[in-house]
């Protein structure tokens, strides 16, 4: 019987410690989120200036390079993914969107007859 029992705590000694170090993991976790919160309130230099600037919408532009180019992403994170860092007047890739818009829609539009 004494055997039986030892078998059976061993068996549950395990997942108790499983669960021990998971509740802690936790713990810790939770810890951290809240200083980070915590230092975020009073110090934006520490969450970094760059969301600080990207959260203030009035000094944002709408959007960041030529808006006539169909690679423009139209954003005022990215410009676009053929010239990120621009600038756009000197882009060998710059193509017109109205008339890229206008030759798909000449290849794709249902035929009206």
């Amino acid at each position: 019987m004494f055997a039986i029992a030892v078998i059976a705590f061993l068996a549950v000694v395990p997942s108790l410690i499983g669960l021990w170090l998971i509740q802690a993991s936790r713990r810790r976790f939770q810890e951290r989120l809240t200083r980070i919160r915590e230092r975020s309130r009073f110090d934006p230099v520490a969450v970094g200036d760059s969301l600080s600037m990207a959260l203030d919408s009035s000094e944002r532009p709408p959007f960041i390079g030529d808006r006539t180019c169909f690679y423009n992403a139209l954003s005022p994170y990215l410009r676009c993914a053929v010239n990120p860092d621009g600038p756009c007047e000197s882009c060998s890739r710059y193509e017109n969107r109205a008339s890229r818009v206008a030759a798909f829609l000449s290849v794709h539009a249902p035929d009206r007859s």
